[in-house]
């Protein structure tokens, strides 16, 4: 009886994996999105974030810098460890270890947030990971106030560096 168990366990887990796997190509093909899936926040958004931020985590208020300069940094001197795309610890100089520059919805979409340029805050790696699904009031902080700064995160220098590069 085992025996047969096994087979008919193996026949029908091999059909249902089918099953899903077309049912999942058949959602991609046709467009269509599954409800209450999170969305990538498109990087000309993130990018109004942190300008409107800033350049500061809401939550610390520490300033924070555009991945995107750390690595051309790194691909223009690689022996100073700008970046590592994990952020891996001895990899990457400290400094600039926590301090990427993330979105983050400040109501958890998994809690009932928007996906909206009102529900995203501006945060550096650590807070992101630190408050990662948390509700405000529950360990979450609600986010501070804009700092008035002139930091632009790199964001300049890549602009300038960017366009010099081959």
């Amino acid at each position: 009886m085992k025996l047969k168990w096994k087979a008919y366990y193996k026949r029908n887990h091999k059909i249902s994996i089918r099953y899903l796997k077309k049912k999942l190509l058949n959602v991609k093909k046709s467009g269509m999105k599954n409800k209450g899936t999170r969305k990538n926040i498109p990087k000309k958004d993130q990018l109004l974030i942190w300008k409107r931020d800033n350049w500061h985590c809401r939550y610390c208020h520490k300033p924070v810098f555009y991945s995107i300069a750390l690595k051309l940094f790194n691909k223009i001197n690689p022996k100073h460890e700008y970046f590592h795309p994990n952020g891996k610890a001895g990899e990457m100089l400290q400094l600039f270890q926590w301090s990427w520059a993330t979105v983050d919805h400040i109501v958890a979409f998994s809690h009932g947030g928007k996906d909206c340029i009102e529900n995203y805050a501006t945060a550096c790696w650590e807070c992101n990971l630190k408050y990662n699904d948390t509700e405000i009031g529950k360990g979450k902080p609600v986010p501070k106030g804009i700092v008035q700064s002139n930091w632009d995160g790199f964001y300049g220098i890549y602009k300038i560096l960017g366009e010099k590069r081959p």
